[in-house]
């Protein structure tokens, strides 16, 4: 069977808009794909169409639907070799093109290990059915996800949307691989829950396509050094491998474009170039995870040219990966990006959101945002209905950014009423940050209409981002930022008692419950260790879905209870990771957590103080272990 999988990765596939949009130069490398004929452009990454920036007789603050970047310089390191130690175990993704999911899962489970998160093995399916309209065979399940025929090609920008936009994760053992691309039911969805969260989206692209210069290599490096691993692309072709299918260079055509998405985890300086079957002009090489499984070339890992002419271009890093999880999400937009908003000098981007929580109170913890190549921003917030009067903003956050992508800024800001999140971009040169129009054919099941979306040139005179003009078309848009919130626990309404105090403690807003028989509490141990009657209390996840009781679903910490206005978390000592039992993780957890790699989360720490003396130590590690061993 054929192994050169199909994908489309690229970012800024926007043909639909380009005869509307005349302030760019379309790259040479744009013109050569549409040359060839549209079955075989369907097998290849789209480039970039923008080359450089047209003087405009518009005003510089017009806004411009563009596809461009600028070039940005990474770190360097003199090391000669390097292969990341946070690499996760080799998958295959046979025969579907869905290298694009198993290319940036990889990046950020490598980012989840380096972080003490241990050795994750997230579920591909889940991201590609979370995205995908093909995934579905009714028209319900193809509503509000990207609109693409057959499973065979994704984008980076697809990646993001999974990890930003709320849905959740789920594992490997949770929803395995299925490598037929069968369509489902919507109601045959699995929902995702809380197992991570991603701080950071980048993307690393350089210029046109070409060998790799030293900048490239040393940001590559860089990046794989501070993060684990990272995603790349390359034109897969296989007969371009030598002889043992260790060593690849693609060739110089005009004709090929990046076709496969791969992961790159290290590099060796020492490679000589006789390796490479296309003669290479220098040595050193990137070393490559692909996704074709281990018993594929050397354990299923090879090595690209530094003189191969797409590894270096287009490069995404997902970083600041935790264990963090929140009790609701807010997002201006379904999906991240498509196209490119690009601006001079001073832009600002909001959207209102209706406060949804399950309390009166909520507490906005983190606030994700498009960002833009070499720019600073200013984070504001209202709870003006108005979000566009600039008298009543509140300064949250501000800084600078070198990267196209998304950023994410933590924050302790209580909300009670309906609130808006405005951004400040200011920048001397032409930039851009990812946005999400209705465009370009894949945003085409997006869901628009936020009439509470706004942009503005100077903070004081607002159009809508419903209804843009650019050209002769009028398109709808909505901005990139998300919201992550938890609930507050309030201190009024009824409150729980309980039958067993000898293992069960309560307080203004904890339960917290002992366990040692099967290492687990299901929800009938914990109604019975509790002075209340089922029925009258309600019982949620980690993503506020209430649970169905009739199945006596297990209770992992930092599950709820709630009664009128009164809201507990409750703790499963020694459930520290919070997957609902105790095990040799768990106190694995705690020790990482007294070697340096903290536990930040509240519940999780209540959990892994075993004798409620407020500090973590040995004696709680110990605690856990005499459990198990019982």
């Amino acid at each position: 069977m054929k192994k050169v999988l199909i994908i489309f990765i690229s970012l800024f596939f926007c043909t639909s808009i380009v005869n509307a949009i005349d302030y760019c130069t379309p790259s040479q490398e744009y013109l050569d794909y549409m040359k060839l004929p549209e079955e075989e452009r369907s097998k290849y990454i789209a480039p970039n169409y923008c080359s450089e920036i047209k003087n405009s007789n518009k005003d510089d603050n017009q806004i411009r639907v563009l596809s461009y970047l600028n070039r940005y310089i990474g770190a360097s390191t003199t090391d000669e070799r390097y292969k990341s130690t946070y690499v996760t175990s080799i998958k295959n993704q046979n025969p579907l093109g869905t290298c694009w999911s198993f290319s940036s899962i990889a990046a950020v489970e490598s980012n989840a290990k380096k972080n003490g998160l241990g050795d994750l093995d997230l579920s591909e399916q889940h991201m590609i059915y979370s995205l995908l309209s093909a995934a579905y065979s009714d028209s319900a399940g193809k509503e509000g996800k990207y609109y693409v025929e057959n499973l065979n090609g994704g984008k980076t920008t697809y990646a993001a949307s999974y990890f930003f936009n709320g849905y959740g994760q789920l594992t490997e053992t949770e929803w395995k691989y299925d490598n037929t691309g069968t369509p489902i039911k919507s109601s045959d969805y699995k929902k995702g829950r809380n197992i991570l969260s991603v701080g950071t989206f980048r993307m690393g692209n350089f210029s046109d396509y070409g060998v790799c210069s030293s900048d490239e290599i040393n940001y590559i490096k860089d990046q794989i050094i501070k993060h684990g691993s990272v995603q790349g692309s390359m034109y897969m072709q296989e007969n371009l491998f030598d002889s043992t299918a260790n060593y690849y260079k693609s060739t110089t055509s005009n004709s090929q474009f990046p076709n496969h998405g791969i992961s790159i985890i290290g590099w060796d300086d020492t490679i000589s170039k006789s390796k490479f079957k296309n003669a290479a002009t220098r040595d050193g090489a990137f070393i490559i995870k692909n996704s074709w499984g281990s018993s594929w070339s050397n354990d299923g890992l090879f090595y690209i040219s530094y003189d191969d002419n797409f590894i270096c271009k287009d490069v995404t890093s997902f970083y600041d990966v935790s264990d963090t999880s929140y009790d609701n999400s807010y997002k201006s937009s379904d999906m991240v990006g498509i196209p490119t908003f690009s601006f001079k000098n001073t832009f600002y981007i909001t959207t209102g959101f209706r406060k949804q929580g399950s309390t009166d109170k909520e507490v906005i913890k983190r606030i994700s945002f498009a960002t833009a190549q070499n720019s600073s921003y200013v984070v504001y917030i209202s709870f003006d209905p108005d979000i566009t009067n600039r008298s009543k903003w509140s300064r949250v956050s501000s800084g600078t950014t070198d990267f196209l992508g998304i950023k994410s800024i933590d924050t302790n800001i209580e909300v009670e009423q309906d609130f808006g999140i405005i951004i400040q971009y200011n920048s001397s040169s032409y930039t851009s940050f990812f946005t999400m129009c209705d465009s370009v054919d894949d945003t085409s099941k997006m869901y628009y209409g936020n009439s509470n979306d706004w942009y503005s040139n100077n903070g004081l005179d607002w159009s809508t981002f419903n209804s843009i003009t650019i050209g002769s078309e009028d398109i709808a848009c909505e901005p990139n930022i998300f919201v992550y919130t938890d609930d507050v626990i309030v201190d009024d309404g009824e409150s729980v008692t309980s039958n067993d105090s000898s293992t069960v403690t309560i307080n203004k807003y904890n339960i917290l419950v002992s366990i040692s028989n099967n290492y687990t509490l299901t929800y009938n141990d914990l109604i019975s260790k509790l002075n209340i009657v089922a029925d009258s209390y309600s019982f949620y996840d980690n993503n506020n879905n209430v649970l169905d009781s009739s199945i006596n679903p297990t209770i992992p910490t930092n599950y709820k209870i709630k009664l009128t206005n009164k809201l507990y978390n409750i703790i499963v000592m020694g459930d520290v990771n919070s997957d609902g039992k105790i095990s040799a993780l768990d106190y694995i957890e705690v020790r990482k957590h007294i070697m340096g790699t903290k536990i930040k989360d509240s519940g999780r720490l209540l959990s892994a103080d075993m004798d409620k003396n407020n500090t973590i130590s040995a004696l709680d590690y110990i605690a856990i272990r005499k459990i198990l061993m019982r």
